[in-house]
């Protein structure tokens, strides 16, 4: 069997549907668990909503609107879905009637998304002539601990889903991603990346033969292809670099999706919706290439910088801040020690002013805004010296600010730190003097130098 995942990019309307169900139906003799994520912008609509809701503002039709509107274009059977509008107006209703949105209502109003996304696609193969079936993940065997918005599956729920597998029957089973449910029955989610760890975690325990992740580019790109009009595809990578790259920021994974399938030893590959036939991605056990294989990137984080006074205990501090910076999910993804201090980089949160508050008592702080990583990903990048002394002297020939630069503790990567602004010139110019010339003037054609 195959399991195959589509995010919301890849259904973002009536005409990605169709494609996706078409991927599907191109496969259905592979048996595939097919896992979904909602409609394009719909989480974010629905987070939207229960945060006015609980203003007492009812933005249910900004939410349901685009939804109807797919269904429509479709020609599927309105009626089929009035219990999950139901369920979503229910879930916002309550949230504005109790004046409180907890992780656990979050949660419960963002399931409608991947609901009805997963029963539009089932319904529309179904019109197409393939048997097909929507199915609660929880339903399914994805059963979660109580952490609302970063659930992670049970080791149990393995049984649970295999025995769901062996039972369900024929029709080619669609299933949601991003949600499930806890030993009590309350909903959870398991937050950004969590359809692409909802279809990793299936694959490796229904021993799939591979687990295929259809999204809008081809592949894993050597940069973000948003930014970088030239990127191209990396045709294969290791499950080490993979994580690498994607634990940097690297655009298509989530960190957390290769370690299941990674374990189980099954093969991963990362297609493009709208370009089917392209060979995209593969990922597999094996040596990592030589030289830098991408340029990854993530942008619009903190930069902390703290100094240490004489006489403080310079593990106490380090130990408290990270206790600070774990209440207020600042979790950091850089960190540095300097003769005088340390420097930590996380990803922008608005409870960030809190976190300064407590850190100022114990330290002295400063915190900058509007920050960017650039990564250069590769193996033992970071012990090779003229790497990182030929990105630093194009930088600084760009007059590029530096704020911090460091090496990852794996040695896998070299990083710099850099205002938002100037994110976009310094990845091109990195991206054209490592990939799309090597040293003596000719085009590269593998990703590497």
């Amino acid at each position: 069997m195959l399991v195959l995942k589509f995010g919301g990019t890849s259904l973002e309307n009536s005409q990605r549907y169709k494609k996706a169900a078409d991927t599907v139906r191109r496969l259905v003799s592979y048996n595939p668990l097919v896992v979904v994520s909602a409609m394009g912008g719909v989480t974010a609509r629905i987070q939207k909503a229960a945060e006015e809701a609980l203003r007492g503002q009812s933005l249910l039709n900004d939410v349901l609107t685009p939804q109807q509107t797919v269904i429509r274009e479709l020609g599927l059977r309105p009626a089929d879905f009035y219990d999950l509008y139901e369920g979503q107006r229910a879930s916002l209703e309550r949230i504005a009637t109790l004046a409180a949105l907890t992780p656990a209502a979050l949660d419960h109003a963002l399931q409608w998304g991947e609901l009805i996304s997963a029963r539009v696609l089932a319904k529309l193969l179904n019109k197409m002539g393939t048997d097909a079936c929507d199915w609660d993940a929880a339903d399914a065997g994805f059963i979660t601990d109580g952490n609302h918005g970063a659930a992670r599956p049970l080791s149990e729920s393995a049984r649970t889903a295999r025995q769901w597998w062996e039972t369900k029957g024929d029709d080619t089973a669609i299933v949601t991603g991003f949600i499930g449910r806890n030993r009590d029955g309350a909903r959870t989610t398991s937050g950004k990346g969590g359809s692409d760890l909802t279809a990793a975690w299936y694959a490796a325990h229904l021993d799939a033969r591979e687990l295929q992740i259809w999204t809008d580019v081809s592949g894993v790109m050597t940069a973000d292809p948003r930014l970088v009009e030239n990127a191209r595809t990396i045709r294969s990578l290791s499950f080490g670099e993979a994580s690498e790259m994607a634990f940097r920021g690297a655009r298509v994974l989530h960190p957390d999706t290769l370690r299941p399938v990674r374990e189980a030893g099954i093969p991963v590959r990362v297609l493009n919706s709208f370009s089917p036939a392209d060979t995209g991605t593969s990922i597999v056990d094996g040596a990592p290439s030589p030289g830098i294989r991408c340029i990854a990137s993530q942008r619009d984080l903190l930069v902390w910088r703290f100094w240490e006074e004489f006489g403080t205990e310079k593990s106490a501090l380090r130990i408290r801040s990270l206790e600070i910076f774990a209440e207020f999910g600042l979790d950091p993804i850089q960190f540095s020690a300097y003769e005088s201090g340390f420097a930590a980089v996380t990803p922008f949160n608005s409870d960030y002013t809190k976190a300064l508050a407590q850190l100022i008592r114990i330290a002295p702080v400063e915190c900058y805004k509007r920050r960017s990583l650039i990564s250069l990903v590769g193996n033992r990048i970071a012990s090779n010296a003229s790497v990182a002394a030929r990105a630093l002297q194009l930088l600084a020939d760009s007059q590029t600010v530096l704020d911090l630069v460091s090496s990852s503790a794996t040695g896998h990567s070299f990083s710099i730190v850099l205002p938002d602004e100037q994110l976009e010139d310094a990845l091109r110019t990195l991206h054209v003097d490592f990939f799309e010339t090597d040293l003596s003037g000719d085009s590269s054609s593998d990703g590497t130098c």
